[in-house]
């Protein structure tokens, strides 16, 4: 179902003013109000489909196909596309804009604030234009060479004759604008939102930067100031000393001295090899009936791999000698032709150590 309007566009825009609890429209400059009601003489209306899903892409490709001022309504559509219509407002308006509103296409508002569908509405005023407002959207034309009146819009956009009509009076012009706009949604009024280029009337503000200029410079002088006058004071301070500092100073210096000296002691202490309670393990393993095929010494750890009847006994012995501090597999016995195969970890004392010096 559809219904056609026939509307005589007024001349200049249209503001909303608030007055007495309600919005009221009345002619204004274009130059001052939020919301500007735009007539259909000042931007051209388009309507088209897109099969594009992903939001993002569809913006990208409106910009190629579209001025960067054009406002653009999208709404879904069957076969999973996109109904894109698209408000392309003369330049001239957006010239004597002074400052961000809304502009809201005269045809959009009419549209919205008809409930009887559905119909064809007309306005006896010359020279008429048109909508057209079915199941696919709204789509208004104004005369052209082609579509010079009501018949020839019904032919172009292929309407039924059996689509009723309504005559409205201009005077009823205010009313459908307030109704229409109560209908915007939120989505709807967020995408008519125009950013208006200002810079053309705002203050020339190179003269407004000269005070913070003056203050930003006399902080940095006065910061300057401030920091040699503490270095200055801390240079004094220290020349004060005197001798006290050269004291300091030569102490420092031999702490480190003793502080190096000591950790290559205990570096050389902890690479020496302790011969003596080495050979004294091993004597007493290989007098116990023990085949040892691996010795390897590092600091007070010594590894020990080989073979005995019982390696247990080997571990109990080796627990039992003096200069062993501790004595642990370090890794499981395994049976072997009779025998057992062990991996001993001994660490010796530092006693052992001690006595070999």
């Amino acid at each position: 179902m559809a219904r056609f309007v026939g509307i005589q566009s007024t001349t200049f825009c249209t503001a909303l003013h608030y007055s007495n609890g309600s919005w009221q429209p009345g002619a204004s400059n274009p130059a001052i109000g939020l919301f500007r009601i735009i007539p259909r003489s000042l931007y051209a209306e388009y309507q088209r489909y897109y099969p594009i899903v992903d939001a993002n892409d569809l913006r990208a490709v409106l910009q190629q196909d579209y001025p960067s001022h054009a406002l653009h309504l999208i709404a879904q559509a069957e076969h999973n596309q996109r109904r894109v219509t698209s408000y392309v407002f003369d330049q001239s308006l957006l010239d004597a804009l002074q400052h961000p509103c809304f502009l809201l296409p005269e045809s959009l508002l009419l549209a919205l604030s008809r409930t009887e569908w559905p119909a064809t509405m007309q306005i006896q005023t010359a020279p008429d234009w048109f909508i057209f407002c079915g199941a696919q959207g709204v789509i208004s034309q104004r005369p052209n060479a082609l579509v010079q009146n009501l018949a020839m819009f019904r032919l172009a956009q292929g309407v039924s004759e059996t689509v009723p009509h309504v005559d409205l009076p201009a005077t009823a012009l205010a009313g459908l604008y307030v109704q229409g706009l109560k209908k915007l949604s939120a989505k709807q009024l967020a995408a008519l939102f125009y950013q208006a280029k200002i810079a053309h009337v705002l203050p020339d503000w190179r003269p407004l930067l000269a005070i913070p200029a003056l203050v930003l410079v006399l902080h940095l002088l006065t910061s300057s100031w401030l920091v040699n006058w503490q270095l200055t004071e801390r240079q004094a301070d220290i020349d004060a000393l005197g001798p006290q500092m050269d004291e300091l100073l030569s102490a420092q210096q031999q702490h480190q001295q003793l502080t190096t000296q000591i950790s290559a002691v205990a570096t050389q202490q902890q690479n020496t090899t302790m011969i003596a309670p080495v050979w004294q393990l091993i004597t007493a393993l290989v007098g116990a009936n023990v085949n040892l095929s691996v010795v390897e010494q590092q600091g007070l750890q010594l590894q020990l791999r080989g073979t005995a009847v019982r390696a247990t006994d080997v571990l109990s012995n080796l627990q039992k000698t003096p200069g062993v501090a501790a004595a642990v597999f370090a890794a499981p016995t395994r049976r072997a032709n009779e025998l057992e195969q062990f991996h001993i970890q001994v660490t010796l004392t530092a006693g052992a150590a001690d006595a070999e010096k």
